[in-house]
This record gives structure tokens, sequence and C-alpha cells, in this order.
């Protein structure tokens, strides 16, 4: 049975977003042992007990091998996919969802259907920092998140004061513009009992998304059920109940989305597998793949100029390998995001199905 091996990087907990890591990555690698061996030797001057990108990013020529290891002729879509998010934009995706959608939904309207949704949170992440600028616009999305990590009063009282004044600057200077946007916000933080108290703490953890889409994406790719290798220290662990439900062998057969983004039920994942990355050299490689991809996605996320390695990278990641990511772009019609049919089950309507135990989505 085939084994993906996993790795993460920029998952950086209850600070989502630093300007450090602004990006979180979850690669993962197919590779054979006679693959895994020209590895090897492409990096046998790498004097360390494991490969970490970490490490091997201070050294320029290190960063020259991992040049050439992306020119390998075993390297494409096929054997690396990568899922990446850039936080910030994350974290408006989250409050599209918990927020906008319950809200239009309220008044009978579904923002899921034709890309709605979506096309909202790249309005709003084009929109604020031009607004409010970058500095206002950041201390809104991080009084958005600490409120979803702590739950509390606190936390409520502060988003909720950003907010007003992200609303009185912009419907002063930038009349008829997103000002009527804010107005579900304001009216959820009066009504924190509608939507925060059920929140999970790991509402904001980036690596459930991140390995559901994955492993969607290579049960397609391999069209048969295969073993997930991730390092035992991960906070993967104690989701591994939650992936493996939608993976239920009892789960009739079903594709979920739209023609361009869609998830097949159930996922072919067979086991999720718990190891040591010192042992197990596949586990180490995905490491290498995720810091690549987040270094080179990095100045980006940021809006800096990237270095020549950077530069490098990402040609690279977009011309050799399978990636996808919740990254923002300047799509919001639905005919520019591709759904302007869809009007059916979302993937995460049809999760909490499958959670909640529904018999009409499995066999007979």
């Amino acid at each position: 049975m085939k084994r993906v091996a996993f790795d993460e990087t920029g998952n950086t907990g209850n600070d989502l977003i630093t300007v450090d890591q602004p990006v979180f990555c979850l690669a993962s690698v197919l590779i054979s042992e006679q693959e895994l061996a020209r590895v090897e030797e492409l990096l046998k001057s790498v004097k360390a007990p494991e490969w970490k990108f970490a490490t091997m990013r201070r050294r320029p020529a290190y960063m020259k091998l991992l040049c050439k290891m992306l020119e390998m002729d075993w390297v494409g879509k096929d054997s690396v996919k990568i899922f990446l998010m850039f936080k910030r934009y994350m974290a408006i995706t989250k409050l599209v969802d918990l927020i906008h959608e319950p809200s239009a939904r309220e008044h009978g309207l579904n923002l899921y259907a034709r890309g709605g949704a979506r096309g909202l949170a790249n309005l709003l992440a084009m929109a604020l920092p031009s607004l409010l600028g970058q500095a206002k616009a950041d201390e809104l999305i991080n009084s958005f998140v600490k409120l979803v990590r702590k739950r509390e009063i606190e936390p409520l009282s502060h988003f909720h004061e950003k907010t007003l004044e992200a609303y009185d600057h912009i419907s002063t200077h930038f009349p008829e513009t997103i000002e009527g946007l804010l107005v579900p916000i304001l009216i959820a933080c009066r009504e924190p009992e509608k939507w925060l108290l059920d929140l999970s703490e790991t509402e904001l953890d980036p690596l459930i998304p991140a390995y559901y889409t994955l492993a969607d994406e290579w049960g397609k790719t391999l069209d048969q059920r295969f073993i997930i290798l991730a390092d035992e220290s991960k906070t993967l662990a104690r989701e591994r109940g939650l992936l493996l439900a939608f993976a239920d062998e009892n789960l009739r057969d079903h594709v979920v989305g739209s023609a361009s983004r869609n998830v097949r039920f159930p996922l072919k994942i067979k086991d999720l597998v718990a190891t040591n990355s010192l042992n197990e050299r596949s586990v180490q490689i995905a490491d290498l793949w995720a810091g690549i991809t987040g270094y080179a996605f990095a100045p980006r996320a940021n809006q800096t100029a990237p270095d020549s390695f950077a530069t490098e990278f990402l040609e690279r990641l977009l011309d050799r390998v399978w990636i996808d990511g919740i990254v923002p772009s300047t799509d919001v019609t639905p005919e520019e995001l591709g759904m302007e049919d869809f009007t059916g089950e979302t993937p995460v309507d049809y999760s909490v199905r499958v959670l909640n135990g529904d018999p009409t989505i499995r066999q007979l």
C-alpha cells in the first residue's frame, strides 16, 4: 500500500498572524526507495542528523542543493502535493464563515452558492487595508483571531471596539463603499450567544482543512486507499479520528462541490500513522518541501521583495508540483471564481452530515 509522507511549517498556534511566518504550508510527498536514495546522495554534504528546512535555510550552499532537488525528475504533480494558506486571509475567510454566512442565511441567502463567501472574503481582503491602512486592518483581524481563540468577554469587547472604529472611519471617509459589510459583525458582537460560545479551540487551526484537502487530492490521484505518515510530535494526533471519519468505507461514494472545487467521499485514507521524523527520511523531505513553499510565498504574503532563492523556489513550485490553497485574489464575481452555476451542497455541509451520522449517506 502506498505511503504518503506529510509535514508542515508555519503553524504558529495562537499567534496566527506573524510577519516572520505569514504562510502555513502542508506538504505531502510520495517517494520510492530508489528516488529517496538519489535525494540522500544529493544532500550528503548536509551534516545534520535530520533534514530540516529551518536549519538548511541558514546556509546558501544548502539552499542551492534544495534548488537542485526541485529539478529532479521524480518531482511532479503526482509525487508532490502542497496546500498553503496566507494566514491573514484565512482569518478573513473564517470571519465570513462564522459571521456573514449565518447572517445571510437568516435572511434566506445562501452565501456559499455561486462562490459568494469566497468572493466576499476576497473583497474584504482587498478593501480593508486600502480603506483603513494595513496596520489598522491587521488590528481588526487580530482582534477577531484573539476572540475566537479565547471566546471571552474582554476580547469580545475589544473586537467590537475595533469593528466600530473601522465602521466609523469608512462611513466617514469612504461612504457608500463597504461599511455595510461591517454591520453583521457589529450585530454578532451584540449577540455572541448565537455563534461564539459553541466554537472549538481548534477553530482557526489550519492543519485539518489542509489535511482534508490533500487527502482528497491524493485519493483522486492514486484511486486507491493509502497510508499517511506524519511526525508524531504534531497536533494532528488529536484529530486522527476526525479524518478517519471522513474516510469511513461505509460512506457512499459521492462527489460534493462545484466542478472546479469538490471533494470525493469517502476519503481514501486507510490509516494515519505517527512516526518519529528523525527516523523517517520521507517525512523529512516533506518538511523540506513545506519549508521551501513557505519561504517562496512569504514575500507575497508580506508584500515584500523576494530574494533570489524565493524567486527560484516559486518558479519551480508553480511549474512542477500540485499546489493549492487559501490565498487571496482579485476574483469576486461568480464568473471570475468559476462558480456561476454552483448552487448545490458544499463539502462543509456534507462533512457535517458525516459527523452527525446521517444514515442517508451511508451504504445500505
